[in-house]
């Protein structure tokens, strides 16, 4: 059974996503924001559903609380009215989705199984749906990950400590396949395990790197 933890300063919106959350059978903890910081320390938690709109201390929030106390917790926030700026910000720091309130039991149960999904093989399964590529590939530069990006079934980005070595996509190798990965608009992309072996075709620094692309 997974442990999810609900936060949210309203204790009436936080038992009611708590009581959806049961419903699809999983361990429920719920905590204010205050609480939820002790708990994330335990690192029993696997996903975090809160509100985008609280703040920890300052301009601090929920989501880089947990990336800096439980890297391991994926995070699903919550919001009445997300802007498309805000998710795609929110998706590009690390969420696995933003529900909308209130919050509808058949998304929240996808969302969870992603979330979860991710938690235990380490990766990230999802679709682009506009997102821009690179900030994912920002994300994973930031938190110095060694992982294979695997984007539309076919086409592949490594990285190695954050940076990108290699891409390969169908006919091409290097520095135009990123190229032509990165102008994807849409399909699936998935992180797996960083294979052994894998050539360094690219040397530049990421942000030389993704500079030179556009």
């Amino acid at each position: 059974m997974s442990t999810v933890l609900v936060v949210d300063s309203d204790p009436k919106s936080r038992g009611a996503l708590a009581a959806l959350v049961r419903t699809l059978g999983h361990r429920v903890l719920e905590a204010e924001v205050g609480a939820a910081q002790r708990l994330l320390r335990q690192g029993e938690v696997e996903v975090l559903i809160a509100n985008m709109r609280l703040r920890v201390d300052g301009d601090s929030d929920l989501l880089h609380l947990t990336t800096e106390l439980a890297p391991q917790t994926r995070c699903i926030l919550t919001a009445e009215q997300a802007s498309a700026d805000e998710y795609k910000a929110a998706i590009s720091r690390g969420a696995v989705d933003v529900l909308s309130l209130p919050v509808d039991q058949e998304a929240l149960g996808q969302s969870l199984s992603r979330a979860l999904e991710s938690s235990h093989s380490g990766g990230f399964h999802g679709s682009l749906h506009g997102l821009d590529l690179v900030d994912i590939l920002q994300m994973l530069n930031r938190a110095r990950r060694t992982v294979t990006v695997i984007v539309g079934g076919k086409a592949e980005i490594h990285l190695r400590d954050g940076e990108v070595v290699h891409a390969a996509s169908p006919g091409f190798a290097g520095r135009p396949a990123l190229r032509e990965i990165l102008m994807a608009r849409g399909g699936s992309i998935d992180t797996v395990p960083a294979e052994s072996g894998a050539p360094q075709t690219i040397d530049l620094q990421f942000t030389q790197e993704m500079e030179g692309q556009f």
